[in-house]
C-alpha cells in the first residue's frame, strides 16, 4: 500500500490533502454538500475509498455524480 493512499492515511492516522479537481458531470439530482464534494475529491485522487454514514446522508447521490463524472472523463 502506498501512504498517499487512503488505505495508508487510514493506516498512519493523517488526512489526504483534499484537491478541488471540477466535478463536469452532475447527476440531476440533488447537488453535492460540502462533505460529499471532499470526499469526491478523495475520490479522484485514490485507489481505494469508502464513504459512510446513516441511511439518508446522501452516500446513493454521491455514487451517482462520482458515475456521470467518471463517464465525461472516460469518454475524453
Amino acid at each position: 500500500w502506498k501512504a498517499a493512499s487512503c488505505l495508508g492515511a487510514y493506516l498512519t492516522g493523517r488526512a489526504l490533502p483534499a484537491r478541488e479537481d471540477p466535478q463536469r458531470a452532475l447527476h440531476s439530482g440533488p447537488a453535492l454538500t460540502q462533505s460529499q464534494r471532499r470526499a469526491a475529491d478523495l475520490f479522484w485522487g485514490s485507489t481505494l475509498s469508502s464513504v459512510q454514514g446513516p441511511p439518508g446522508t446522501g452516500k446513493t447521490t454521491l455514487i451517482l455524480h462520482l458515475c456521470a463524472e467518471a463517464l465525461v472523463r472516460h469518454m475524453e
